[in-house]
């Protein structure tokens, strides 16, 4: 996890960064920050900062 240009937190595997789209407690949920250009449906949960499950189907 890492902090944008803009203050904003993001997570990177491998060559793709994500950003949150939504958090309830102490879990996460992440999308692919190519979701609004390019319709990119590839997700992450996170829980306590660890990896909890992911799609990482990325179409570009």
């Amino acid at each position: 996890m890492f902090t944008n240009k803009n203050g904003k937190k993001m997570l990177r595997i491998d060559a793709y960064r994500f950003t949150i789209n939504k958090r309830v407690r102490n879990k996460y949920w992440w999308r692919c920050s190519s979701h609004g250009s390019r319709g990119c449906r590839a997700t992450v949960i996170t829980l306590d900062d660890l990896v909890y499950k992911i799609a990482n189907e990325h179409n570009h």
